[in-house]
């Protein structure tokens, strides 16, 4: 289906500002501003940022001669990871913040309007989590919100604890209340700490499927044993960050047995040990984790348990098809 007909008038609506994340890819950072400018957004109310991670393949430049004052750049001097979100999350003035990557876009030119009137029309709402699809695969990445949500909402969408970083939008005053990404993590879990935080300060998030983007899936900047190793560790910080010293240690536990054991079954043992070395990453980091801990409730996380279990790979969601809207 489409998105609902618009119901506030464009000079009503508010100003919003949207951050693409990049890196390295400036034919993706290009089509994405592209599509953005295409939405069915009143141009003065709209503020795209292009916050870029040292690149070094000019995407910097190439946004700045193709589109000037119309795109701000935020050149930073070293890769910060996708925790360089903050640049923009943090600090931005307008009313709603949406965050895309280099390789995402929203699906349909009038949905960043349609968000900015769901999130309007419901203010308990702190944050949406857009339906995220694989341009290539058609497969809703992150699998069925359904089986992770805390309930179904009567107007189709799903309150559920679930950040994904090639496409949220934030209420300002929202996101504003925290620290946003935590920046130790550079990359890895990041998205799930974000998450936790949002539990944390009681900031709800909803998804519905009438909001989505396209994930044109580019290749994965670091190597697969990195990956593992980094996000050992960082499991490891977002667990004792925010959960109950006695759920972090059961959690991590079986996150982590699951795994060593996999990549051993299945013959590598190079991953398993770079599991191991990012858990000793995160013990060797763990003073300054405690020492600044923001505990969920154990009555907020059993709400949300589902999601807890699957973002821990702990509970296998089932991938599947995104079902595409005739147009």
């Amino acid at each position: 289906m489409h998105n609902a007909p618009a119901t506030i008038p464009d000079d009503q609506l508010p100003d919003i500002e949207v951050g693409i994340l990049s890196f390295n890819r400036a034919a993706e950072t290009l089509q994405t501003i592209e599509i953005l400018l295409a939405s069915e957004y009143p141009p003065e109310r709209l503020q795209i940022t292009v916050i870029d991670n040292a690149s070094s393949d000019g995407t910097p430049q190439s946004v700045r001669e193709r589109y000037g004052a119309r795109v701000r750049v935020i050149e930073l001097p070293t890769n910060q990871g996708p925790v360089a979100r903050n640049r923009v999350m943090l600090a931005s003035t307008a009313q709603f913040i949406f965050m895309f990557d280099d390789d995402s876009a929203p699906e349909r030119p009038e949905t960043l309007r349609g968000v900015v009137e769901f999130l309007t029309a419901n203010p308990r709402f702190g944050g949406l989590c857009f339906y995220c699809y694989n341009a290539f695969s058609g497969l809703l990445e992150f699998g069925d919100p359904a089986q992770v949500a805390r309930h179904r909402l009567g107007n189709g969408g799903f309150q559920a604890a679930i950040v994904v970083g090639a496409g949220m939008c934030f209420r300002r005053e929202a996101i504003q209340q925290t620290t946003g990404y935590d920046e130790r993590l550079f990359w890895g879990g990041e998205e799930h700490g974000l998450a936790l935080l949002l539990l944390y300060h009681d900031i709800p998030t909803v998804l519905h499927p009438a909001y989505a983007v396209v994930h044109r899936s580019a290749p994965r900047a670091f190597a697969p044993q990195r990956v593992y190793r980094m996000v050992a560790r960082n499991d490891l910080w977002n667990s004792f960050r925010h959960l109950p010293i006695p759920v972090a240690v059961l959690m991590y536990e079986l996150h982590i047995a699951r795994w060593v054991v996999l990549p051993l079954l299945k013959g590598r043992p190079k991953d398993a040990a770079e599991v191991l070395r990012g858990i000793a990453d995160g013990v060797k980091g763990l003073v300054p984790v405690l020492a600044n801990r923001k505990v969920i409730p154990l009555r907020r996380l059993l709400q949300h348990w589902r999601w807890l279990l699957a973002t821990m790979n702990l509970r296998r969601v089932k991938p599947v098809k995104k079902e595409r809207d005739a147009s």
